[in-house]
């Protein structure tokens, strides 16, 4: 998976999102490396919402975003992502700990993960994994 956008968003004409967005209509001001302008996330059938870019000065009649499929971090697509990852996101963990590297670290890493080089999944050992990389960032960081 990849960081399409990144950027900042502010509430137009409420002072209360949440409320905006239980009464389903929320419009919001976007400010991304993509993504620029009013837009507006408005409830359909059941639990469907539909995001709409309203025409303003920020509106590229045509604008696709499948123009514009690369990384807005990394500047990779999702196919390439997908054919060689580099990070893996284990849901389980906490935000802070959830991305993890996709494949065994160097030798010469001294801070990489005991259970990927010694080829074994870290997954199925739970909190030891979470552990591990604590440990892996404190070497790094010189706090252990």
């Amino acid at each position: 998976m990849i960081v399409w956008d990144l950027g900042t968003w502010a509430p137009h004409g409420t002072t209360d999102p949440v409320a905006a967005v239980a009464a389903g209509e929320l419009h919001a001001d976007v400010f991304g490396h993509k993504l620029r302008g009013r837009l507006v996330l408005v409830r359909g059938d059941g639990e469907q919402w539909l995001l709409l870019h309203t025409r303003d000065a920020h509106a590229v009649a045509g604008w696709d975003p499948k123009e514009h499929p690369r990384s807005v971090l990394s500047g990779r697509t999702d196919e390439e992502v997908w054919a060689d990852p580099d990070r893996m996101w284990r849901s389980g963990l906490p935000p802070a700990l959830a991305s993890v590297p996709a494949r065994a670290p160097s030798p010469r890493d001294p801070g990489g993960c005991p259970d990927l080089q010694a080829g074994r999944n870290p997954v199925s050992r739970g909190a030891g994994w979470a552990q591990a990389v604590r440990l892996a960032a404190d070497r790094r960081s010189g706090t252990r």
